[in-house]
C-alpha cells in the first residue's frame, strides 16, 4: 500500500504533517477531513523520501493588467468547485494559477500558494493583496476557515460578487445609449459650428442684413471655439481636478454623495443599490458566523457613498451599546420602514438573516425597475435636448436666409 506525505490543519489551525498509508489520495483526503482536519497538500511518498523542498523561483508581477470582477469570480468558483472534488487545497491553487489566463492574477495565485505551502492560512495568504481581496472577502474566508466550510463560504462570496457585478452591468448598458447620443451631439454641433457655420456667415456679411439674435449667439459660438477651444478642454480638465481633489477631502466627499443621492431619479436609484448590497451583505456574513458587530463594520467598507457610511457607523455604536438593529435604523430617513419592520420581526423571531435576505431581493427587484424607469426616462429628455440643438442651429441658419430672400425680392 503507497504511502502519502500530508499537511493539514487540525481545528485549532495547528500545522500538522505526517505520513499515512493509503489506498489513494482521496480515501486519505477523506480520511483525514473526517478526523476534522483540513488538508493542505498530500503527496506519494516512498519510505525513505523526505517532505519536498519548494524551488526557489522569480516573480515578475504584471501591473498593466487589471484585475477584474470576473476574473476574480471565475478563480473562486473554481476552488470551490476543486475543494468540493476532494483535491487537496495546495493542488487546487496549483492548478488554477496554471489555468488563469489573466496574467497579473496568475503570479499572484502563484505566490499565494507559495505563502500557504510555507504553512500559513488561506486568509493570511490574501490579505497581502487588499487591492485584489476586499475586506468582506478576506473577512468571509477567514471565517470559512475558522468553522471549516471554506468550501460553502467560498460559494457564498461568489452569489455576492456575481450580483454586483450583474447590477453593474445592468446600470453601464443603462447609461450606455444615453452616453453615445450625446457625444454624436457634440460632434455633430462642434462640426457644423467650426466648419460649415462660419461660411454661411460670410454670405450674410456681404449681403449687409442685420443678423438676427439667434446667429449671432451662434456666430459668437462659433468664433470662441475656433480661437479658444484649448481654453474650454483646459478649464474642463482642471475643474475635474479640482473636483477629485475636493472629493479627497471627508467633506468634499460628504457634499458630493449627498448631492448625488439629492438628484432625482439617480439618487433613488443610487440609494436601492447601496440598500440592496448592505442588507444583502450583511445577510451573508450574519448567516456564516460573524457577529453583527463585526459584520457592521465589514459592510461599512464596503459602501461606496459616505453619507450612508456615517448612517452606518453610527447604527453600530447604538447597537454596541446594546440596542437591537432595527431601533437605531429606524431613526434614519435613509432606511424605509417596510425595511426596519421586517428587521425587527427578523429579530424577533431569531430569523434575521432570512429577513436581510428577503429584504435584499426586494431591493434588487426595485433596482431593475428603477433603471427600467430611469431609461424611460432618459429617452424623451434626449429627444428634446436634441431637438433643441438642431432647432436653434437651423434656426440660425434659415432666418438670415429669409431675409436674403426678401432683399432679392
Amino acid at each position: 500500500m503507497p504511502k502519502f506525505y500530508y499537511r493539514a490543519r487540525d481545528t485549532q489551525g495547528n500545522l500538522v504533517e505526517g505520513t499515512k498509508e493509503a489506498v489513494s489520495e482521496e480515501q486519505l483526503i477523506r480520511g483525514l477531513s473526517g478526523s476534522g482536519f483540513f488538508v493542505l497538500d498530500i503527496e506519494e511518498r516512498e519510505e525513505t523520501s523526505v517532505p519536498r523542498i519548494v524551488p526557489l523561483v522569480s516573480f515578475s508581477l504584471n501591473f498593466f493588467k487589471k484585475i477584474k470582477a470576473r476574473d476574480l469570480i471565475v478563480f473562486t468558483r473554481q476552488l470551490a468547485t476543486m475543494l468540493h472534488a476532494g483535491v487537496a487545497f495546495i493542488d487546487a491553487l496549483s492548478v488554477i494559477g496554471e489555468q488563469t489566463e489573466n496574467q497579473r492574477l496568475k503570479e499572484v495565485i502563484k505566490e499565494i500558494t507559495q505563502t500557504v505551502k510555507g504553512g500559513a492560512l488561506f486568509s493570511k495568504a490574501i490579505s497581502k493583496y487588499p487591492h485584489i481581496f476586499s475586506q468582506l472577502y478576506l473577512s468571509m474566508v477567514e471565517v470559512g476557515e475558522a468553522s471549516g466550510a471554506l468550501e460553502e463560504v467560498l460559494n457564498r462570496i461568489v452569489a455576492i460578487m456575481e450580483r454586483d457585478e450583474d447590477t453593474r452591468a445592468k446600470i453601464k448598458s443603462a447609461l450606455t445609449y444615453p452616453i453615445i447620443i450625446v457625444f454624436i451631439v457634440i460632434g455633430v454641433v462642434g462640426f457644423l459650428t467650426t466648419f460649415v457655420f462660419p461660411k454661411f456667415i460670410a454670405i450674410f456679411q456681404q449681403t449687409g442684413i442685420n443678423l438676427p439674435l439667434p446667429t449671432r449667439l451662434l456666430f459668437l459660438f462659433s468664433n470662441l471655439t475656433k480661437k479658444f477651444w484649448f481654453v474650454g478642454i483646459g478649464a474642463l480638465l482642471g475643474a475635474l481636478f479640482l473636483l477629485k481633489r475636493y472629493r479627497k477631502t471627508e467633506i468634499g466627499r460628504y457634499t458630493t454623495d449627498k448631492f448625488v443621492l439629492s438628484i432625482p431619479l439617480v439618487g433613488n436609484l443610487t440609494k436601492k443599490i447601496i440598500l440592496a448590497r448592505f442588507t444583502r451583505t450583511l445577510a451573508t456574513l450574519y448567516s456564516s458566523g460573524v457577529p453583527i458587530l463585526k459584520s457592521l463594520e465589514i459592510v461599512e467598507r464596503g459602501i461606496p457613498n459616505s453619507v450612508l457610511v456615517k448612517i452606518i457607523r453610527k447604527i453600530h455604536d447604538d447597537v454596541r451599546e446594546g440596542k437591537s438593529l432595527a431601533k437605531p435604523m429606524s431613526q434614519h430617513r435613509e432606511f424605509p420602514p417596510m425595511m426596519v419592520q421586517m428587521i425587527a420581526v427578523g429579530e424577533e423571531t431569531g430569523s434575521i438573516a432570512d429577513m436581510l435576505n428577503e429584504v435584499s431581493r426586494s431591493y434588487e427587484t426595485e433596482v431593475e425597475y428603477a433603471l427600467k424607469n430611469l431609461t424611460t426616462a432618459i429617452e424623451p429628455l434626449l429627444i428634446v435636448f436634441m431637438g433643441v440643438i438642431v432647432g436653434f442651429t437651423a434656426l440660425s441658419l434659415f432666418l438670415p436666409m429669409f431675409d436674403m430672400m426678401k432683399m432679392v425680392k
